[in-house]
């Protein structure tokens, strides 16, 4: 990857995530050094959703943190901005556009301006918000307006700003759209909706707010990018105090010209006020309808098109029980007593957080499948790791999306067995190791494309697993102080793995730099074997004595060895394994079938079990990405592996499914039921695409079809709502289109 491609698609996450959403990745954006520190926007944009245009002005406050005559901001290449006026709101300033390469604009100040000095810039720009084109993701839209519904993402630059992720401020802004739409965006104060026959920028700047008569309470939360506290705002700032706007004069800037209205052409504007630092400037609009769900001292406000409200009642449960989980295990939600929750297009990431506001993909919001709560588990995990606490730098960005990651654990667990739970490791385990080797966690984003499959696999999955490690080497107990109190001290600020580490030795009362040096700072992970003999004692009994092996020469910790006997029993003992080798010794009444290493899933680590699942893994992650050509190489090498495997099948078959080739998916679908049927809910699954295929072949496929439904039907498996399906598809016939092949997986 060339160096200015590299610089162009990266984003956060940040998630939250939204995300939160480094330094190669397709988020972030090159680093920049801290010349300035943005304190507040007051933004008014109108979309025109006919031409798919957005129009706005930006006036930008900020502090000098050194001496300087320029200042560098971020701009997404599709907006052309026409002037930028200096602080006296006259006088037009130099600048340079960069909207190939870096998306950012240069600008001269006109003058040398000292550290510490406040001023306001005046932006005018306007562009088409429509394809990928100009934004950070070279196939995937952040920003869009549009007719069928828009929404403007932070991650897509639409407004200047500096230093991504990081530098939060205080925030205006108001969005003018047509007179029946809605606008769905978090404010710390009532959104005010005014009609607007005709739309004009302000000649001046707008006196300071009023501000919300009450302040909310409840929780405060954090986003998916996360940025550093205001030197200014030191502390929360009360709803009762006006936003700071500069110490310079007020800008008289004309307004921005547009056409000539059309009188029938009614229009209103929406306004949110941010009173404290956040990443500012998440929103979507449309002809929405909208739902509320209070739960908990929480309102969650849901936003759906048409078409797509049918399961908001279940949506908003869900998130109102995972808020209150992460309130009990966490600290207080950070932003207020409200949650917004928005419908999105499918030609965007399928999920997207910014403080106190989460965004889905229609496909997300209309699955006829369970509630993906694990989805919706990360990424309101985000509201607290990555928005609350933010990021020093994106290098540290598993302590957002690791962290957010194992939070969706945390929830599974509240609601599973353990039984259920241990597959759920089991799942995290697999994912985590399916690209391991490609870099470790903390060299990751500078390493790897945030979008990819492996950064992925290494920042979300192995980093949640890494949490769960640390809270068996260190205990329950110790591990949720530590997480409310690393919540606690870093509430509004920016932390580092530096600081996350040193907290976690205070909570551990000893040095955990070997724990952070094995799994966060390095690759690898240890390969457990045992070796043992079986000797009959004079009494009856069964005695078992082996030596445990691992692969590391720098793993140290305990591991736990179980022995499975006849009669259901089993029996287990600890070793203290430094080193590659320990001997361990094990009495049985009955007679001893199997000896397990790390029965509970204490440690990442490899197995010939594991081997296969990590390729199916691959596989999987090239599939979801739609590269077919890898993700059947990946499947077939496991399916050598594994021939029984239910599960490859099952996954080879969703493959050819995909890509309409039918007689395979069919031929893929029947190996699979006459496998080893695990996962149990294979065998439902497998009936209910088998059928697909039988229909995608027209009417004369249609009773062969309808045979496969009623066995699945039979099964009375109701995974993932596959009895939901199931009636669905014995009602009218499968139909593919480009949201129709569930990619039911794990």
């Amino acid at each position: 990857m060339n160096h200015q491609f590299t610089n162009r698609i990266r984003i956060l996450t940040i998630a939250i995530a939204l995300l939160l959403v480094p330094a190669s990745g397709a988020l972030a954006q090159t680093t920049q050094s801290d010349t300035l520190d943005v304190l507040n926007y007051r933004i008014n944009a109108e979309m025109i959703p006919e031409s798919h245009t957005l129009k706005a002005r930006a006036l930008v406050t900020f502090k000098t943190l050194k001496q300087t005559q320029s200042a560098v901001f971020e701009m997404n290449g599709s907006l052309i901005i026409s002037s930028i006026k200096a602080p006296d709101g006259r006088t037009e300033l130099q600048f340079i556009q960069d909207r190939v390469n870096e998306m950012n604009v240069k600008v001269n100040l006109g003058q040398l301006y000292s550290a510490g000095a406040e001023l306001t810039l005046t932006f005018d720009y306007a562009g088409q918000l429509a394809t990928p084109e100009g934004g950070p993701i070279p196939d995937m839209r952040l920003a869009y307006v549009g007719p069928e519904g828009s929404y403007l993402f932070y991650a897509a630059r639409w407004f200047p700003f500096h230093g991504y992720a990081a530098d939060r401020a205080t925030a205006e802004i108001s969005i003018t759209v047509p007179e029946n739409w809605l606008v769905a965006g978090h404010s710390t104060s009532p959104v005010n909706a005014v009609p607007a026959a005709t739309f004009q920028f302000n000649s001046t700047v707008p006196s300071a707010p009023a501000a919300a008569s009450e302040t909310p309470t409840l929780m405060q939360s954090p986003s998916r990018n996360p940025a550093p506290a205001k030197k200014s705002a030191t502390a929360t700032p009360t709803v009762s105090k006006p936003i700071p706007i500069a110490t310079t004069s007020a800008p008289t800037a004309p307004p921005t010209q547009r056409p000539a209205p059309n009188p029938k052409d009614k229009r209103k504007t929406f306004t949110f006020v941010e009173a404290q630092p956040v990443l500012v400037g998440s929103f979507a609009a449309g002809q929405f309808i909208n739902r509320s769900i209070n739960a908990n001292g929480l309102q969650v406000d849901l936003y759906a098109l048409p078409g797509s409200e049918g399961r908001l009642e279940e949506f908003g449960k869900e998130i109102s029980q995972i808020f209150n989980l992460y309130t009990t295990k966490f600290g207080q939600y950070n932003f207020g007593n409200r949650f917004v929750v928005a419908e999105v297009d499918d030609d965007t990431l399928q999920t997207y957080s910014a403080a106190g506001i989460n965004f889905l993909a229609h496909k997300v919001l209309t699955t006829d499948r369970d509630v993906p709560v694990d989805l919706l588990a990360r990424e309101v995990a985000a509201q607290w790791w990555g928005q609350t606490v933010g990021l020093k730098t994106f290098d540290d960005a598993w302590l957002s999306q690791g962290l957010s990651q194992y939070s969706s654990v945390l929830y599974r667990e509240s609601q599973q067995s353990a039984a259920e739970f241990q597959a759920t490791l089991a799942e995290m385990l697999e994912l985590g190791l399916a690209f391991e080797q490609e870099s470790s966690i903390a060299r990751a984003p500078s390493q790897l494309n945030d979008q990819s499959p492996a950064y992925r696999s290494v920042v979300f999955y192995k980093g949640a697993y890494v949490y769960h490690m640390l809270r068996q080497t260190i205990g329950d107990d110790k591990f949720f102080s530590l997480l409310k109190n690393f919540y606690a001290t870093y509430r509004n600020k920016n932390a580092g793995i530096d600081d996350f580490e040193a907290l976690t030795d205070k909570a551990a009362g000893a040095s955990l730099r070997g724990f952070f040096s094995l799994w966060v700072d390095s690759t690898g992970v240890p390969e457990f074997s045992a070796e043992y003999t079986i000797v009959r004692t004079k009494e009856g009994k069964f005695r078992v004595r082996g030596t445990v092996r691992q692969t590391l020469e720098s793993f140290r910790g305990p591991v736990d060895i179980a022995l499975e006997s006849e009669g259901g029993k089993t029996t287990k003992t600890t070793v203290d394994l430094r080193g590659t080798s320990a001997d361990f010794d094990l009495n049985s009444e009955g007679k001893p079938l199997d000896v397990i290493v790390d029965p509970d899933n204490r440690y990442m680590r490899m197995s010939d079990a594991i081997k296969t699942a990590v390729v199916v893994r691959r596989g999987i992650e090239h599939y979801e990405r739609d590269e077919y050509a890898q993700a059947e190489e990946q499947l077939i090498a496991a399916r050598k592996l594994s021939p029984r495997s239910s599960w490859v099948w099952y996954n080879l078959g969703l493959l050819y499914i995909a890509q309409q080739n039918w007689d395979k998916a069919k031929d893929a679908f029947n190996q699979a039921l006459a496998g080893d049927l695990e996962p149990s809910w294979v065998e439902v699954w497998s009936y209910i695409y088998k059928g697909n295929a039988y229909d995608a072949e027209g009417p004369e496929g249609r009773e062969r079809a309808v045979a496969e439904y009623k066995k699945g039907q039979q099964t009375n498996n109701n995974y993932n709502n596959a009895q939901r399906v199931v009636e669905k598809y014995l009602g009218q016939p499968y139909k593919r289109d480009r949201n129709s092949t569930g990619k039911v997986s794990s």
